[in-house]
């Protein structure tokens, strides 16, 4: 079997396989939270939006921007970073720095995530591939 044949056949499985792999628990990763702390994290998550734009607004000379796309900052609203932590970090989670992960890993600074996400300019219906880039948050 060629190359071509076994990536046409696994055409319809590899979305699945790396919607799985987002989604399935990982050891000593919390997964399910209290209505307190989904409150706590919605709440840090929109703190976490204000840093970014107050970040933006400081380095806008050197990136030209005085603010992000709306659809990124949306995105960045929605993705519940404390589920892409290990669970001893997740009160951490909305903090605008990286967070080791595993295997000597972090995950990405919100702000840098940010920054990736509008540098991309993905459009209603674009296709992304991302392969080993960590946690999963940036394709998130």
């Amino acid at each position: 079997m060629t190359i071509r044949e076994v990536t046409s056949n696994m055409r319809g499985t590899l979305p699945l396989i790396f919607a799985l792999l987002l989604v399935l628990p990982r050891p000593g990763w919390t997964t399910t939270y209290g209505e307190a702390e989904n409150a706590r994290f919605t709440r840090a998550r929109a703190a976490l939006l204000e840093e970014i734009q107050s970040d933006l607004v400081l380095t806008s000379s050197h990136l030209g921007w005085k603010q992000l796309d709306p659809a990124v900052m949306a995105a960045m609203g929605r993705v519940k970073r404390h589920c892409f932590v290990p669970a001893k970090y997740v009160k951490q989670a909305y903090a605008n720095h990286p967070l080791p992960i595993s295997h000597g890993q972090t995950i990405s600074q919100p702000f840098i995530v940010a920054l990736m996400s509008q540098l991309l300019a993905v459009g209603p219906g674009a296709k992304v591939l991302e392969v080993g880039t960590g946690s999963g948050y940036q394709a998130a």
